[in-house]
């Protein structure tokens, strides 16, 4: 993924590489491919974008979202997660033709903006889906989240740090995580 909306791919595993565009100028931050054919990107000023195709061609599927989108994760080609700042958290269960926002109470801060403590929601990073109803998020702060539920309930783990996490994977009961300054969780 890359700048101004350029996506290159390959067909060979590596060996060589075509530069395409996507028919917009945004610039995309995260990929997620279910199988050899569909697969999604999500960027700046809420770009949601879709291939069919295996990268021939991409369709727009943002819905109204002005935010940054950091990171998107499908788990199969419905169901599927979009995390990004303020504490964005879209879901889908029909392959991105529909978007439902998400929330963690756990991340939620004072509505008023004019307060004296007021800080907005949190950026959120990155997004790690096992399956349709297990999924964990990465942030700002230190901050982890985790869902059983497909995202109906998201809860906040203890990560005993507080500074941004870029990056989560698992791999059966292990997991990891990574962010500023050399932390490795």
């Amino acid at each position: 993924m890359g700048t101004k909306g350029v996506v290159i791919r390959t067909n060979d595993w590596g060996k060589t590489w075509v530069t395409q565009q996507i028919g917009s100028e945004k610039n995309l931050f995260s990929v997620s491919f279910v199988d050899d054919q569909n697969g999604w990107a999500v960027g700046e000023f809420g770009t949601i974008v879709h291939t069919a195709n295996g990268g021939e061609s991409w369709v727009s599927q943002s819905k109204g979202v002005d935010k940054e989108l950091n990171s998107v994760c499908f788990v199969d080609a419905r169901n599927g997660w979009v995390v990004g700042e303020f504490g964005t958290i879209l879901h889908t269960t029909d392959g991105g033709e529909t978007w439902e926002q998400q929330i963690c109470e756990a991340i939620q801060t004072e509505e008023d903006m004019f307060s004296f403590d007021w800080k907005p929601m949190p950026a959120l990073y990155a997004i790690y889906c096992k399956d349709r109803d297990t999924a964990w998020i990465a942030g700002m702060d230190g901050i982890i989240l985790k869902t059983v539920s497909g995202g109906s309930e998201w809860r906040k783990l203890e990560s005993h740090c507080d500074v941004p996490l870029y990056s989560i994977t698992l791999k059966g009961k292990r997991g990891w995580a990574v962010g500023s300054r050399g932390y490795y969780l």
